[in-house]
């Protein structure tokens, strides 16, 4: 990870082109290199982040390179966490965007490339190519894009805090593995759009999310009734998945089609993220 966060001399925002490696500032920054390095953190201030062109292949004209991996399209994953400051971000299609050191609560929509929240996040543009959220400690509404495009997906993480997370279309997922401080599993209701954990994950509401990461603890799946898939999708509005991680999991299904998946499959190149794929299940 590239960051500034700790660097209290930084006096202004930094401009990254990540595909070129290169992040350019002022005194206080210089111009740097990067090579091989998929996550930046950026300043306090108005960064401009643009991960346009940024696969795993480097070029003479495009150093800096992914090694976390790529989705189909040759995207390779990246992050941009850009703190205080009015920030503009431009995503590869396999870029994810963090809020995890906000004060407060934040309000994301990728269809109106917006995110918003207080000083300690400003009011961010997402200009596109952005496909994953992590939201901060605190209650966030997160919301997706019509995600039309066969083999996609949208990711979300809420964190702590009463999170609401909206679907606009294609396949969506919510997981719950990656929080920190978790000591217990999660209780999915998909039908209700429920899931309820301990204090790192709290009380969030789903809409139209059609997959769930559980945690590494007992988890509780429940999927009785659920018929609120988007449209477009090839199993119709019933399909739903899940997947328990560890612990001793306990799914409540209601008819084809469910998935409950054993292994993984095609991912999307993110420690615990996973687009649509075909998969090893049981059913």
């Amino acid at each position: 990870m590239y960051e500034f966060r700790t660097d209290i001399i930084v006096t202004s925002g930094i401009t990254v082109n990540l595909a070129a490696g290169t992040v350019v500032g002022d005194a206080s920054v210089g111009s740097d290199t990067l090579l091989s390095i998929e996550s930046v953190r950026g300043t306090h201030f108005s960064d401009t982040y643009d991960a346009t062109g940024f696969t795993t292949v480097p070029t003479i004209a495009l150093l800096n390179a992914g090694s976390a991996g790529a989705i189909n399209t040759g995207a390779a994953l990246n992050e941009f966490e850009g703190l205080g400051g009015d920030d503009i971000i431009t995503g590869n299609g396999n870029t994810r965007i963090a809020y995890i050191n906000a004060t407060s609560g934040v309000t994301i929509d990728l269809a109106f490339g917006t995110a918003t929240g207080d000083a300690s996040v400003g009011h961010d543009t997402i200009t596109g190519g952005v496909n994953s959220i992590i939201g901060s400690g605190f209650a966030d509404t997160l919301y997706g894009t019509s995600n039309s495009t066969p083999l996609t997906s949208e990711v979300f993480d809420g964190g702590a805090g009463n999170d609401t997370l909206v679907d606009r279309g294609g396949f969506d997922m919510a997981v719950y593995n990656a929080n920190l401080g978790t000591a217990s599993g999660i209780t999915v209701n998909m039908a209700a759009g429920t899931v309820s954990g301990d204090a790192s994950i709290g009380n969030d509401i789903l809409s139209s999310i059609e997959s769930i990461r559980g945690t590494n603890f007992n988890d509780i799946y429940v999927a009785s009734g659920f018929n609120g898939a988007s449209d477009g999708l090839p199993f119709g509005a019933t399909f739903n998945e899940f997947e328990g991680m560890g612990g001793n999991d306990i799914h409540r299904e209601w008819r084809y089609p469910h998935f409950v998946c054993e292994c993984f499959g095609r991912g999307n190149g993110q420690p615990g993220r996973h687009r649509y794929r075909q998969q090893f299940c049981r059913v």
